[in-house]
């Protein structure tokens, strides 16, 4: 929500945002000024003129630069935030301000003062260096530790049972023979109120979730799953043939208010909460994740490690790992019909750091190395494999079976520009009905992807999404 409020010579703009009110100005000609006054409701302001005050152009000039300095510094923070960072080192956002706006040293270093006094900006020691920070970030960051100390302090809620003689029991209620990194973890959830359970694609971690769901239920404990995305969630639903829920939807979070109506306040209620694909979470959401269950409660977060990092700012999983402050296990054990992918093989190899086997085998397989050395030949290789010859090989609908990956950014084989060529290949249109619309082309048969969802469940936006990035 924005709003913009005009005096009859100075233009300010304000934003909400959960750490207050961000205020951009732009002096005109001469000079009234409208003190913002924010209450306890988001969007009621108070607008008073302070009357028969006068600068010279010089003081016009800086009271100018340094409200332009202070609105950079939040920016740079900002950005920095979307490339994965809570917080920054001073030096670093000092110099980046400083790059972005052409403007002095000095008049960024007071401005960063001046953040730091209205607490819009947080400052802290990282290993003897001022680190800067957006005060909701640190925020989210200090909860989140807290959070995860709070929850060691009450007793374990499950019942003093038999671990081992538990372990014969799920193996045999689920048909399955569990390894002993598996085993470990159960005896881990059993004795520990926090607990992180990690390890690549293959090695059975749905497995293990189900066989600890199983021993808690029995115990009449009523376990809560959650997961950060839709896709998660119906996973994780139908590998433990429980309920699931996202985090947003556990939470109970309002799009009116953008806040979440669950919280350390208002508790979840349940004894055991397990959270999947927890790579996926950033620091926000698992601070407001933690902060909602109970004390009493015990939580068991899963994931892959070695999967890319959230989208948002912070790497949840990873950090808490690195602390040594709760118990991890790490299941590394690859099952045998996992062992037969070559996809998961290769995954593997690379992040032990030898070179997977490139080898083309004998008959139908899923791992495929196609070399090419330019941008234009690869272009024109991803169009003849979805186009010609996967459909030929695996008898794949190339507009419905088929999905293009791409690491890449800004360049000829980026998302937006490999979509483009998808699409100029799959469904050229033939003068045919199109629409313009968010930069887009869009035909009858194109394959979107939505990006922004309502809690009702409808669309938004959406993008081309014959590749993805």
């Amino acid at each position: 929500m924005g709003r913009t409020f005009r005096s009859a010579r100075l233009r300010c703009s304000a934003a909400w945002s959960r750490s207050g009110w961000s205020l951009y100005a732009k002096p005109l000609l001469s000079v009234t000024i409208a003190l913002l006054i924010r209450f306890k409701r988001p969007g009621l302001l108070r607008k008073q003129k302070v009357r028969s005050l006068a600068f010279s152009r010089e003081n016009r000039q800086f009271s100018y630069t340094s409200c332009r300095a202070r609105a950079a510094i939040h920016y740079t923070l900002q950005e920095l935030a979307g490339d994965g960072h809570c917080g920054y080192p001073e030096s670093g956002v000092l110099g980046r301000t400083t790059n972005l706006i052409q403007v002095e040293e000095q008049i960024v270093e007071q401005a960063i003062l001046s953040a730091l006094k209205d607490r819009s900006v947080v400052r802290e020691l990282v290993d003897g260096e001022p680190w800067l920070y957006l005060a909701s970030l640190h925020r989210a960051e200090v909860g989140l530790a807290q959070s995860v100390r709070r929850l060691k302090q009450s007793p374990h809620p499950l019942p003093r049972i038999d671990v081992e003689k538990a372990i014969g029991w799920a193996e045999q209620r689920l048909g399955i023979e569990l390894a002993a990194g598996q085993q470990e973890a159960i005896r881990q959830a059993c004795e520990h109120k926090r607990l992180v359970i990690t390890g690549g694609p293959g090695v059975g971690k749905t497995t293990l979730v189900r066989s600890i769901l199983e021993i808690f239920s029995t115990k009449q404990m009523k376990c809560v799953l959650a997961a950060p995305t839709g896709r998660a969630t119906k996973r994780l639903a139908e590998t433990t043939q429980r309920s699931a829920k996202t985090v947003h939807r556990l939470l109970e979070f309002d799009p009116t208010t953008g806040e979440f109506k669950r919280n350390q306040q208002r508790p979840l209620t349940g004894d055991l909460f397990v959270m999947d694909e927890t790579s996926m979470v950033d620091v926000v959401l698992g601070h407001q994740f933690l902060r909602a269950v109970p004390t009493e409660s015990c939580v068991i977060l899963v994931g892959d490690v070695d999967q890319l990092p959230s989208v948002g700012p912070g790497s949840v999983l990873a950090d808490l790992i690195a602390s040594g402050t709760v118990p991890v296990v790490r299941l590394t054990e690859i099952f045998r019909q996992a062992s037969q992918s070559q996809i998961v093989t290769a995954g593997y190899a690379i992040n032990n750091g030898r070179m997977p086997n490139l080898t083309v085998p004998e008959g139908l397989t899923e791992f495929y190395f196609v070399e090419c050395d330019e941008p234009e030949a690869i272009q024109d290789m991803l169009v003849r494999l979805v186009k010609e010859r996967i459909p030929a090989r695996f008898k794949f609908d190339p507009k419905s079976d088929i999905q293009v990956l791409t690491p890449m950014n800004r360049s000829l084989l980026d998302a937006r520009n490999l979509n483009q060529v998808m699409q100029a290949a799959m469904n050229p249109g033939d003068n045919g009905p199109e629409i313009q619309r968010f930069g887009w082309t869009f035909r009858i048969g194109d394959r979107v992807i939505q990006t922004e969802t309502t809690m009702t469940g409808t669309c938004s936006m959406a993008n081309s999404a014959w590749s993805k990035q």
